[in-house]
């Protein structure tokens, strides 16, 4: 190989990585409520997320749903050509489906949709183009669009597959810092850093059955205001009778010093406290 040769190589593979690098970057600088929105419903979801795609973005959603299992989500591949010949069998009225199409228009994909209906199925569509028909029929939509494939004919999916893989992988990293402690509930504070209101995921559930435009609304709503509190330097008895005295039987206690949340406490780590005794 002469030198020539050699450096034009190396060139292009550094080409390559800056077109790919800029597309994820260019992702970074869009998200924002759409991606929110998602995650909260995966949130409220009481069952799996199935992830399903076609050709190239069907290679990127089984690695997405493998990355939501690792990560704690239950999640699940389904391909779509398999789908529509029994294997939608495999989803459940409680699950919520992640479709990858960067055109939007794979057959395939869309010929799912009209069982993940009836179903009640909640339906995201990661896709490159805001009016393609996947992304009309879905309840979300995240899009991935890219200036430019990597390819020099632009017909491989190179940037984009880039794209979609690193949206997948941010969206079940976000999932999973929330659920990571197991507490099932997070903390309220105001502008000041001072506690205001308990969210617990029952709080959650209850808020997006009441109000079909939910995740529009102020989590005020749906907290609890002026929850029950507890100092760090008290016993777990009083936790326990906190809790058991919370008409709502509330199993999680914000941890506040002068008014500011430093932790939380919840019955199982008092009951395994008890048993490790």
């Amino acid at each position: 190989m002469s030198g020539e040769e050699y450096e034009a190589i190396l060139a292009r593979g550094r080409e390559v990585l800056s077109i790919e690098a800029a597309a994820i970057l260019g992702l970074r600088e869009r998200l924002g409520e759409d991606f929110v929105r998602v995650a909260a419903a995966i949130l409220a979801c009481p069952g799996k997320v199935v992830v399903t795609g076609i050709g190239k973005s069907g290679h990127v959603a089984r690695k997405i749903a493998a990355t939501f299992a690792s990560l704690g989500t239950p999640a699940f591949f389904l391909h779509p050509g398999e789908g529509v010949h029994g294997d939608l069998g495999m989803v459940s009225a409680g699950d919520l489906v992640l479709a990858l199409s960067y055109s939007g228009e794979s057959h395939e994909v869309l010929a799912l949709i009209p069982t993940l209906k009836i179903l009640g199925c909640p339906l995201v569509a990661m896709v490159g183009k805001a009016d393609s028909e996947l992304a009309r029929r879905s309840d979300y939509v995240l899009l991935v669009a890219v200036e430019r494939e990597a390819d020099p004919l632009g017909l491989a999916p190179t940037a984009s597959s880039a794209a979609m893989l690193a949206l997948g992988d941010a969206l079940a990293v976000a999932v999973a810092e929330i659920t990571a402690k197991g507490l099932g509930a997070t903390n309220s504070v105001d502008a000041e850093g001072r506690l205001v209101g308990l969210l617990t995921d029952g709080d959650l559930r209850r808020f997006l059955a009441r109000y079909d435009d939910a995740l529009d609304r102020p989590v005020t709503e749906a907290m609890t205001r002026n929850p029950r509190t507890i100092g760090p330097e008290a016993l777990a008895a009083e936790a326990m009778r906190l809790m058991e005295r919370t008409a709502k039987g509330v199993t999680v206690l914000p941890v506040v010093v002068d008014g500011r949340p430093v932790g939380m406490i919840h019955m199982h780590d008092i009951l395994r406290a008890l048993t490790a005794l």
